[in-house]
């Protein structure tokens, strides 16, 4: 699973319809959204649940620990930010980049009510 690549896997459940995965990232340090400067100082703490691609046939759950962060920067109009975890998290998505990437190739040739029995009968409601 190259997604994740850059974190640390915690713990793997399986639950009624699928598998969760508890995972938290591996750096110490994030880049600020708004001016890039990096920043290893936390501000709080949340958890981000995220739809993946299927696991052997059962829907895949991330259950994401994500960090905000303070910005050191004084001229940054950003004064906290929330870490972002490359190939498996994206600004306010609720999946990650490769089911969106499966959920747009569905759409574009299926499309419509077939394309949402196909990807929900590929565990990708």
């Amino acid at each position: 699973m190259p997604q994740f690549a850059a974190v640390t896997v915690d713990s793997v459940e399986m639950d009624g319809d699928g598998v969760r995965f508890r995972i938290r990232a591996r750096a110490a340090d994030a880049a600020c959204s708004g001016c890039g400067r990096l920043s290893s100082r936390v501000h709080a703490r949340y958890q981000r649940e995220l739809s993946d691609l299927p696991v052997s046939g059962l829907r895949a759950r991330v259950i994401a620990a994500i960090r905000r962060f303070k910005c050191l920067n004084p001229q940054c109009a950003q004064s906290t930010f929330s870490e972002q975890i490359p190939g498996l998290t994206t600004p306010f998505a609720r999946r990650t980049p490769p089911l969106t990437g499966a959920l747009v190739k569905v759409a574009l040739s299926v499309a419509g009510r077939a394309g949402a029995r196909l990807a929900a009968g590929l565990a990708m409601p």
